[in-house]
């Protein structure tokens, strides 16, 4: 006995409009994926601005320490919330495909599962 999920049927009418709750979902996911993304760049930002603002102004450094050690604990929990959502995305993918629906990539590479990501050189 195989633990492989089959392929569900549906009829063409809810196919299509499971196609189109599928298109909705996909957008979402992806939104919510630069979202999270931009949310760890603005969290580097604000470090880069205190501690770069802190050595400009010559100020000690037990000015912002405080925030600086808040953001410390941020970072880490904003990457946890991204892996979260990147896993919900290929389940959702998997999800997607058991059911029929194309899956759209909206233009991202995506690496394959259990494959180690190559950094991309942009320029």
């Amino acid at each position: 006995m195989s633990n492989t999920l089959q392929p569900l049927e549906y009829s063409a009418g809810a196919q299509s409009r499971l196609a189109a709750v599928g298109a909705v979902l996909a957008e979402d996911v992806n939104q919510l994926e630069r979202l999270i993304d931009e949310a760890i760049i603005r969290a580097s930002s604000i470090g880069q601005t205190l501690t770069g603002g802190r050595l400009d102004a010559r100020v000690a450094a037990g000015l912002g320490q405080g925030v600086l050690e808040d953001l410390a604990q941020v970072i880490p929990t904003v990457v946890a919330l991204r892996g979260q959502v990147v896993s919900m995305h290929a389940r959702m993918e998997r999800m997607a495909g058991r059911i029929g629906v194309e899956v759209p990539h909206c233009g991202y590479e995506k690496p394959g599962e259990n494959v180690p990501e190559k950094p991309r050189v942009i320029g």
